[in-house]
């Protein structure tokens, strides 16, 4: 998956991390070759995942200083601690393309209280390989799309089949909101607070393997 379909199930996947924010556990995104660029764009979403303890992002050809280094940076900044940098070995990187140096600029980055989080590096190559070529390319498409006014589409209409190309786990069951001691308006839900509508967020939500 490259181009405008990764860059449709990547906005997708930050719309349903938002919408599961404050419930999610486990996220696991191996083999899905999202490559540096798509990666490193996680940051927000996960910054906003408190709960969050495992992230698996083996296999997905993503660069050090282009990709690993600047999400660990974003996760490092977090405004809160997070529990993913306070979990042993819940932040997976292996089997991508890692050199020695960037392994160990991201090992400076957690410093010796978060060094813990990272799994095993042991499986990168640190070769250079064609990413990027297809990132520039993809970069051209976006300022193309953009100079003739072309949208990214409908991401609410796309988002099942866009989802179903992604393999993400998230924990099975959510806590049910609060009852209200008296009669209010009834809160935003997951869906309005992404502007997708409860059918929409039904239909992604079924894509996902459930823990």
């Amino acid at each position: 998956m490259k181009g405008k379909a990764l860059r449709k199930a990547m906005n997708s996947l930050k719309l349903a991390l938002v919408a599961l924010s404050p419930t999610l556990k486990s996220l696991k995104l191996e083999d899905n070759e999202l490559g540096s660029k798509s990666t490193a764009s996680l940051g927000p979403a996960l910054v906003a995942c408190a709960q969050l303890s495992f992230l698996q992002l083996n296999n997905n050809d993503v660069r050090g200083a282009a990709g690993a280094l600047l999400l660990v940076k974003e996760l490092v900044a977090a405004p809160a601690p997070l529990l993913l940098l306070q979990s042993k070995g819940g932040l997976e990187l292996n089997g991508n393309c890692l050199s020695e140096d960037e392994v160990e600029q991201i090992k400076a980055v957690l410093g010796p209280e978060k060094e813990a989080c990272l799994g095993s590096l042991d499986d990168n190559d640190d070769e250079a390989d064609d990413e990027d070529d297809e990132e520039e390319e993809e970069e051209e498409e976006e300022e193309e799309e953009a100079a003739a006014g072309v949208e990214e589409g409908d991401i609410a209409g796309d988002l099942s089949a866009a989802l179903g190309k992604l393999r993400v786990a998230v924990p099975a069951t959510a806590p049910p909101p609060a009852a209200a001691a008296a009669p209010s308006p009834p809160p935003a839900s997951a869906a309005a607070a992404t502007g997708l509508s409860a059918q929409d967020m039904k239909r992604a939500c079924g894509y996902f393997l459930f823990l």
